[in-house]
């Protein structure tokens, strides 16, 4: 790991909770949670409606409105724009909501072209990209109708959105997505124990399979650290695998941690961290969080290897449904279907 090199001594660290929401009893299968980047809005999809929240750390969660939808099956903020939000429907759709039109209920624009569901949506860093994985087996790429790059920083509200690119590499749903912080290269698995690596042409400006890596057993987890890493847990949550970029430019796997999580039946990525080098997996009733080092027996300037340390567990207890973690990870938020309610955690170093 070249960029953002472990520390050998970080404080150790704990999520506490600070607020227990109630929420209208009944039982919940399709479950989306997202928050923006100010940590100021948080959203909650169950069936048929999504349900809007404002958020700080002292009054807690507050409901301000109920917007209607169709059995959400994804859901993010773009990010570094806190009015704009995008919708995954298990209908195919794609729909972008502007907070300003919360009070009307009414979606930006809607995206047509997955053929089942939406299973996954990421976005790059600079707001110029949206990617998204299906049912249907397809990964496509959603760039914004503009010609000029200033214009489209300076109008992004406005920016509507067209299928740029389609991959149709997989034969089975799309589990995951991850894409760098540079937002040239994009790792995805499905249910058929490949994970593929996917590079955008520098001259081309498409997308394009660079590597096919198969697995031992499939997976939903998986995430980079950097461009030269990522880790993938597979389901049966045994062992966490780490890949990393070797002299041909490809990724191969590097080494093994064993983990303990339990299997995965949560459609959830890792969160990492890269400030405070923490790593979390969610397990079946649990969260882990494991804070990467340096291996002390090597040179880590070499690149050699990396260690990691569990240094927490969070036990989410019976009922436990769903997890996200802020952008900035000081906060975790849970949804408890025995309880009925939704729990926040706040980060504190001890």
């Amino acid at each position: 790991m070249q960029q953002n090199e472990p520390q050998q001594s970080q404080k150790s660290f704990k999520y506490s909770i600070i607020c227990q929401n109630p929420i209208p009893q009944r039982n919940r299968w399709q479950i989306c949670m997202a928050i923006n980047e100010s940590n100021s809005i948080f959203l909650f999809s169950e069936e048929l409606t999504i349900r809007v929240f404002q958020f700080n750390n002292k009054m807690g969660l507050k409901h301000i409105q109920l917007l209607n939808n169709n059995r959400t099956s994804a859901l993010s903020f773009f990010p570094k724009q806190q009015d704009q939000f995008v919708t995954g429907s298990k209908y195919s759709s794609i729909l972008i909501w502007s907070k300003q039109l919360i009070s009307k209920a009414k979606f930006i624009q809607k995206l047509s072209g997955h053929i089942k569901g939406v299973s996954c949506i990421i976005f790059n860093v600079q707001n110029t990209l949206i990617v998204s994985g299906g049912e249907d087996s397809q990964i496509k790429f959603w760039t914004p109708f503009k010609s000029n790059k200033e214009e489209q920083i300076r109008n992004i509200s406005d920016q509507q959105w067209h299928c740029q690119q389609t991959i149709k590499d997989f034969n089975t749903t799309i589990a995951t997505l991850s894409i760098n912080e540079q937002g040239n290269k994009l790792i995805s698995c499905s249910t058929n124990q490949n994970i593929l690596v996917i590079q955008k042409s520098s001259t081309t400006q498409m997308w394009v399979v660079i590597q096919k890596i198969k697995t031992e057993m499939w997976g939903r987890q998986l995430q980079f650290l950097n461009d030269k890493n990522f880790v993938f847990l597979p389901y049966d949550g045994k062992q966490l695998y780490l890949y990393r970029l070797n002299s041909v430019n490809n990724y191969t796997r590097k080494a093994n941690f064993l983990v303990s999580m339990g299997s995965q039946y949560y459609g959830i990525n890792p969160f990492y961290f890269k400030d405070r080098n923490i790593l979390i997996l969610q397990g079946t009733l649990f969260l882990s969080c494991f804070r990467i080092k340096g291996n002390k027996k090597q040179s880590f300037k070499k690149k050699e290897n990396f260690e990691i340390e569990k240094e927490l567990q969070i036990d989410l207890q019976h009922g436990f449904l769903k997890a996200i973690l802020s952008l900035d990870g000081q906060y975790l938020i849970s949804l408890h279907q025995n309880q009925s309610e939704i729990q926040v955690r706040q980060f504190q170093e001890i």
